[in-house]
């Protein structure tokens, strides 16, 4: 480093303003730490401390933990970040399976918002009530659909597939082949979307870098591009 000449008092200055709250990290990110806060959520919260440990538990010197304290990052911002681009992923692959299958009338089993709607009429498939639809379309709810071919993501047919269902169901899931047997299993869905995140989030923080902020964490997880596969129940098959 070269060297300077500085008036006197300049050191102090410069210190006290490195020092300043200005300046200050984000609460939870330590030296040699990332400390989140836990949901309150029991099994949720077993989860996110499973995924975190699955997915190595740490990112460039720093362990990842899930504590009780305030001064760790928040989680809900973090999650609904995750959670709409998982969203978005599984609708994207849901609209171009439809497509390959030439499905052009469905009904939506579940709330959907009106830009969802409007996404499905932009792929020229219309919204249609059940008895004039070719499929139904499950985003959500926890009837079983009354149809002979039904596409919908896992977490939301879980307790279907465990029965004997002889719909022809096209299934939408992640990548993560462990996550859909847990479901399978019966394991608890707050369990295995706590274990998701807590993947996402090592994934995140080594994504991040050295410096990660509670920010950059929330932009990267918005901005994740899960991989969806579809499990044909009849035949048994994955396929992209």
């Amino acid at each position: 480093m070269p060297r300077y000449e500085v008036e006197a008092g300049a050191i102090e200055t410069l210190a006290a303003y490195l020092a300043s709250p200005a300046l200050a990290g984000t609460p939870g990110i330590l030296p040699d730490a990332l400390l989140f806060a836990a949901t309150g959520r029991r099994e949720y919260d077993a989860g996110l401390r499973a995924g975190l440990t699955h997915a190595g538990g740490g990112a460039y010197g720093r362990r990842i933990r899930l504590v009780d304290d305030s001064a760790a990052m928040e989680l809900e911002r973090l999650a609904a970040a995750f959670d709409a681009a998982i969203d978005a992923a599984y609708l994207s692959a849901m609209l171009a399976r439809l497509g390959s299958d030439g499905i052009d009338r469905v009904s939506i089993q579940g709330d959907v918002a009106p830009d969802v709607v409007a996404l499905f009429r932009l792929a020229n498939i219309a919204v249609v009530p059940p008895e004039l639809a070719d499929a139904t379309v499950v985003l959500g709810g926890s009837r079983v659909p009354q149809a002979e071919t039904v596409y919908a993501r896992i977490d939301t047919l879980a307790p279907i597939l465990a029965s004997e269902a002889m719909q022809k169901i096209a299934v939408f899931h992640l990548g993560e082949t462990d996550i859909r047997a847990a479901l399978m299993a019966g394991q608890h869905l707050d369990y295995v979307e706590g274990f998701r995140f807590g993947r996402a989030i090592v994934e995140t923080a080594l994504a991040a870098g050295r410096h990660p902020t509670q920010t950059g964490f929330a932009e990267r997880l918005r901005k994740t591009s899960p991989q969806v596969f579809v499990f044909d129940w009849r035949q048994g098959q994955d396929r992209r």
